[in-house]
């Protein structure tokens, strides 16, 4: 839906543009259009006729863009960024994309082709007739208006992509709660023999996979950080004995993580207060756990949660630590309550074995998986990961998201600045006669160049101002995928604002340059 909505605000622009080039080139035919009224084609007639090259217009444009489309299609693998393993992108062009592409060329027709067709059809064939198509030019105030919306889109388009860009940025800044920066491999297996030995396999194979050659460390745990687990399976029923809640709120779900000792030192991730887990908290142990900071804070802002009791899907379990908080599943989710179990005393069979290595990871996937099959013959390796790999398969959604939005964004301000420039020479090419009266009168350069960029910039200036606006609206829709950035974020809106004028300005430059070559006995003449 959001690459539908940027694209969507390229199409308005690309059709601005079109427009703007339709009302001008129906100037440039006042004296045809007028021998045609003096002739007898009634209003409707011209109209039908300007509708009809502008189906044309819209046909040819649409058949260019269907067979671009089919040639660029096998160049996306290449284009797009390289996402997750098991993340395949089918695009293709079928009857559905080929029917929208018709019906959108067709809405363009009517939307922006009608304006200048009716503008065309109110031309005075008296006074075309008498000044050869060369008489005053009426003001057509839509023409402003949609260079007004131009530079209004535009700022939409460049504050939406600063913003997931910023949003992307900030994430990589963040600390995950674990060190991201580290060389590891994980192995997602599933281990053979039950729950009751699941401890004593996972230990066996820490331990072939501890003494290979380059392994810092190893250890294992249910799933990794940020892997985008939730549901009913991975939370568990916990109640705080003797604190008084609210009727239907006993009983909080939380989601947890079963680790072994060696998981926080492997991680990186910190302890705040208290121990880890240690071999001593076996199965047959007193249960014990580790809760994160959002937690402590929330259940006992006093400072005191070491020790507390909690009474976890009916069996009473000590706090013994706290951690940091991390990121759980994914990195948009807002801080919550989290709990750490050892693995011993809540075995599954579903397990991830990581190793901290000296080398590059990738280099020890085969001989981890042998170590792996040698401890456990039962043992399926489901899937292999290398921790860099997978915190960029964890942001994934967040660069495609940035990346496509600046890609597109880039393309809406090019065509933009094409329509400005457009406009910009057009009003140069009206105003010759004024130009060269003021030329005669003594205007300089600076004067002449000033008077151009005065009418663009306070047209765009216009324009930005309704961008602002309308880019506040847009970045309350994008809020549920921002990290660490603002709906209203100020650089980001300030940044469509400046790229907006900085264009109209560029754009302005070759029409301000003719207008200082203004020969105003030359113009004069002609008219």
């Amino acid at each position: 839906m959001l690459l539908l909505a940027i694209v969507g605000l390229v199409v308005l622009i690309a059709c601005a543009n079109v427009a703007v080039l339709l009302l001008a080139q129906s100037e440039a035919r006042r004296r045809e259009i007028g021998i045609r009224a003096a002739m007898g084609a009634s209003r409707g007639r011209i109209v039908r006729q300007l509708l009809t090259e502008s189906v044309l217009l819209a046909a040819s444009g649409g058949l260019v863009a269907l067979l671009i489309t089919r040639w660029m299609i096998p160049l996306l693998d290449w284009l797009l960024p390289p996402g997750p393993d098991f993340l395949e992108f089918v695009i293709r062009l079928d009857a559905r994309v080929a029917a929208v592409t018709v019906l959108t060329c067709m809405a363009t027709v009517l939307l922006f082709g009608l304006a200048p067709a009716i503008d065309a059809s109110r031309t005075d064939v008296n006074a075309v007739i008498k000044t050869g198509g060369l008489g005053p030019r009426r003001r057509f105030a839509g023409r402003s208006l949609l260079v007004i919306t131009q530079a209004a889109l535009g700022v939409v388009l460049v504050t939406a992509a600063g913003l997931l860009a910023r949003s992307f940025l900030h994430t990589q800044s963040q600390r995950a709660g674990f060190d991201t920066d580290k060389e590891m491999l994980a192995l997602i297996a599933g281990i053979g023999g039950g729950r009751n030995t699941a401890t004593a396999t996972c230990d066996a194979i820490a331990e072939r996979l501890r003494a290979l050659p380059g392994v810092k460390r190893a250890a294992y745990c249910r799933r990794m950080p940020m892997s985008n687990f939730a549901g009913t399976g991975a939370t568990r029923d916990i109640v705080i004995p003797g604190r008084a809640a609210e009727p239907g709120q006993e009983v909080m779900r939380l989601r947890y993580n079963q680790v072994s000792p060696d998981y926080f030192a492997l991680t990186g991730t910190r302890l705040l207060s208290g121990r880890t887990f240690s071999h001593a908290d076996s199965g047959s142990a007193p249960r014990v756990a580790l809760v994160n900071q959002t937690m402590a804070h929330q259940q006992w802002p006093a400072g005191d949660a070491l020790g507390r009791w909690i009474r976890v899907n009916g069996t009473d379990t000590q706090i013994v630590g706290v951690v940091e908080d991390g990121i759980i599943a994914n990195i948009h989710e807002r801080p919550e309550q989290f709990l750490y179990f050892p693995f011993a005393q809540a075995p599954v069979g579903e397990v991830t074995f990581m190793m901290e290595t000296a080398v590059d990871a990738a280099t020890l996937l085969d001989a981890g998986k042998r170590e792996l099959r040698a401890a456990d013959p039962h043992s399926v390796v489901l899937l292999t990961t290398t921790l860099r790999q997978h915190v960029r398969d964890a942001l994934y959604s967040d660069w495609l998201a940035a990346f496509l939005s600046i890609t597109i964004a880039g393309l809406g301000i090019a065509l933009a600045a094409a329509g400005l420039f457009g406009v910009v020479m057009h009003g140069v090419n009206r105003r010759l006669r004024e130009l060269g009266v003021r030329v005669a009168l003594g205007a300089g350069n600076r004067a002449l160049v000033g008077i151009v960029l005065k009418q663009a910039l306070a047209l765009a200036g216009s324009g930005a101002i309704l961008g602002v606006a309308l880019a506040i609206a847009a970045g309350r829709l994008l809020a549920g995928m921002l990290y660490g950035v603002r709906p209203h974020d100020a650089i980001s809106l300030a940044l469509g604002v400046a790229i907006v004028l900085l264009v109209t300005a560029a754009a302005s430059v070759y029409p301000a340059w003719k207008a200082t070559r203004v020969d105003p006995a030359t113009v004069l003449r002609a008219e």
